[in-house]
């Protein structure tokens, strides 16, 4: 029997409840533009040798050790003076110069970050290095603009500013003066890859259906995509029997061995051709899910057996392009899956057995992960000392940003998600703790100060609300994993301190 679920709607319920649950909105609620990498070196910091908060000069190679000697007189400074710091970083740091591109692309894409089409256009941007801008589109209430304009009222769309490009390619010299085109806009996300390739000739292609090796790939990937979602979501279609299940498995299988064999087909390249391509782009977020969810939801290791996948999986790893902004990560996959369960695996008459172990399953998973949080990020060998900088500022910003949303998220006594996690009493405890982690993300001095904000701190409250952000912190929602990895290390460390 076949299902009767189809991937747009598990991909739309996906997006909504994403919205909802893990759910968060606190590092999203105001939005900063895209940032560059500073290069500062991080010192020590010293509070009038009441507090050290020691870090490493080398990000990746040196442990970075919040270690709170004495907090009781430390006083951060005020969010105004954490964000004149950041507006001076840019001034003085020649790489800023990229966030002030012209950009020459609008990508409406899902709030949340999780959508696997508005995924393969975000990858693509980043791969061809093409400035953009973009709008963030809440799927569970859609503003009636953007119904207006997009017939299908899906994401992702992309505004291919054309006039910008043709002034651009006037000045470079590379194009007669001629009238400017108007502006397009595109949807559906294999249509907006292809005409990426086409507005912007210069930048490396991804599209090649005029290939036959090319189009077998992407049959390949279909095929499993397919049986993939059959399978995994299949404890919610009560109809099926157990035969029909097994025999589910039993296609995702085969069809995840026809992957492993057209991956290599290639032996000098871990990607699905020789080098990266539009199929490595349409793939990657959809293995990505199953790669972190698949051995809790259905007790199955897809790597097992499988060397060329477990290479493929290797290199997207190292790819910066996507591990910077546009993947996920383990832990957030995992702290999710339980709810997917609870929504997506019960029926009218309340969740199986299979399903209430996968749910415990995937809730032991989720506070394993979280007790790893105070390793240091580089241990994972995932990320670079360059990625590691970055992630401390795109951090910070994200904090300053976010601060006042942040801060009610994580002080909420009643929580609609992720309700086992413990929440702080007291938001002056929480905007303390938020403005002393923002502090050493740039690498500012703290000192004593008789500031009202820093006086009666509860620090075993203060803990818990750097416990909770860290487990509340989503990628690539809230941020991009090697920023989300700086930042749970620093609030779990800075959590431990202060219960000790």
């Amino acid at each position: 029997m076949k299902s009767f679920y189809s991937l747009h709607f598990f991909v739309l319920l996906n997006n909504v409840i994403q919205g909802r649950i893990h759910g968060f909105a606190i590092f999203g609620a105001k939005k900063s533009k895209p940032t560059s990498a500073f290069t500062k070196d991080v010192n020590t910091c010293n509070a009038e040798n009441e507090v050290r908060l020691r870090m490493s000069s080398s990000v990746a190679s040196e442990e970075i050790n919040t270690n709170i000697r004495k907090v009781k007189d430390l006083c951060p400074p005020s969010w105004d003076d954490l964000t004149s710091h950041v507006d001076e970083m840019k001034e003085n740091d020649e790489s800023a110069v990229n966030e002030n591109l012209t950009p020459l692309v609008t990508l409406y894409r899902d709030t949340n970050g999780w959508c696997p089409f508005c995924e393969r256009v975000w990858f693509a941007l980043k791969i061809k290095n093409i400035p953009y801008r973009e709008t963030l589109i809440s799927l569970y209430d859609k503003p009636k603009w953007f119904t207006d304009i997009v017939p299908t009222g899906l994401v992702p769309v992309v505004l291919i500013h054309s006039d910008t490009i043709q002034k651009s390619r006037e000045e470079d010299g590379k194009d007669e003066r001629k009238a400017n085109p108007a502006r397009t806009l595109i949807w559906e996300s294999l249509d907006i890859l292809k005409a990426l390739d086409e507005n912007f000739p210069d930048t490396p292609k991804l599209i090649y259906e005029d290939d036959e090796n090319y189009m077998k790939g992407r049959e390949v990937m279909n095929k499993l995509t397919s049986t993939g979602f059959a399978f995994i979501y299949n404890s919610r279609n009560e109809t099926l029997t157990m035969g029909e299940k097994k025999m589910q498995k039993l296609q995702f299988e085969e069809n995840l061995d026809a992957l492993e064999k057209f991956l290599g087909l290639h032996n000098e390249s871990p990607f699905f051709l020789n080098e990266i391509s539009g199929l490595d782009v349409e793939a990657v977020p959809t293995l990505e899910r199953w790669r972190y969810q698949v051995h809790l939801t259905k007790n199955m290791d897809m790597m097992e057996g499988r060397p060329n996948l477990q290479k493929w999986f290797e290199a997207m790893d190292k790819y910066e392009a996507y591990i910077e902004r546009v993947s996920g990560d383990e832990y957030s996959w995992a702290a999710v899956a339980s709810t997917f369960l609870k929504v997506f695996g019960t029926g009218k008459d309340g969740p199986s057995e299979e399903t209430k172990d996968a749910i415990d399953k995937a809730e032991m998973e989720a506070e394993k992960l979280r007790s790893k949080f105070e390793q240091h990020p580089s241990d994972s060998g995932l990320f670079s000392e360059d990625l590691l900088k970055k992630g401390r500022l795109e951090a910070a910003i994200k904090l300053i940003n976010n601060h006042e949303a942040i801060v009610k998220d994580c002080t909420n006594a009643d929580p609609k998600s992720q309700q086992d996690l413990g929440r702080a009493a007291d938001s002056k405890n929480a905007d303390w703790m938020l403005r002393i982690i923002t502090a050493v993300l740039l690498n500012i001095d703290m000192n004593s100060s008789d500031d009202d904000t820093c006086a009666d701190i509860n620090f075993g409250d203060a803990s818990v609300a750097a416990k909770t952000v860290a487990s509340r912190l989503c990628v690539p929602r809230d941020m991009g994993a090697p920023a989300a990895a700086v930042l749970r290390y620093e609030l779990s460390s800075f959590a431990s301190e202060l219960r000790n």
